[in-house]
């Protein structure tokens, strides 16, 4: 087993400010100089030696893709190509390396994304308080879980797989809308096991 760190800073480009009448400094409008995307310093910095056999020590960051919303639940599969889950357009989408996008399957709210054991999206629906698991063409959906100790989720956020095979999830309140009961404050993960299908 291994620990590394991941090192990165927003280099934050701001515009220079321009003295006032009385000598104070006042920003520079926009329109004089625009802005521009902030620089992105990246370094991985590794806690434990073996983590060089996984990683290139020059590895940089890339802007895969644009025009997203929200985007959470990045899942890479073979072939260079991305999943994720935009949050405000309501789309799980998958990112080619050229930065083109397909859009899969439209869903309320879509966050966290990981694969099963069979290389199923297993996906965490907010607006459905649900864990769903997509069909294999990405078209549509099967919800896996929906409640726990006979009360409905909350609005559940992240997933990952356990070696185990069972669906280790977060269910979270904040995306759940207002005036929608609550199921009791939960602390942790719920762990749940799904039958092979």
């Amino acid at each position: 087993m291994f620990i590394f760190a991941i090192a990165a800073s927003l280099i934050a480009q701001q515009p220079e400010a321009a003295p006032n009448v009385n000598g104070a400094q006042q920003p520079t409008s926009t329109e004089q100089k625009p802005r521009r995307r902030p620089e992105l310093t990246f370094e991985l910095q590794a806690l434990d030696p073996t983590f060089w056999e996984l990683f290139d020590k020059g590895a940089k960051l890339k802007v895969m893709g644009e025009g997203f919303g929200f985007t959470e639940g990045p899942v890479y599969e073979s072939g260079g190509t991305l999943l994720l889950s935009d949050e405000e357009k309501n789309f799980i989408y998958r990112l080619h390396p050229d930065g083109s996008r397909e859009e899969l399957i439209a869903l309320g709210d879509p966050d966290g994304n990981t694969f099963d054991n069979q290389h199923r999206l297993i996906v965490t629906a907010s607006l459905l308080r649900a864990i769903i698991r997509l069909s294999p063409d990405m078209k549509s959906y099967e919800v896996l879980a929906d409640k726990y100790d006979g009360q409905r989720l909350n609005s559940p956020n992240d997933v990952t797989m356990g070696p185990d095979g069972a669906i280790y999830f977060t269910d979270p309140t904040l995306d759940l809308a207002k005036g929608r009961s609550r199921r009791r404050r939960f602390r942790g993960c719920i762990g749940w096991m799904a039958k092979a299908r």
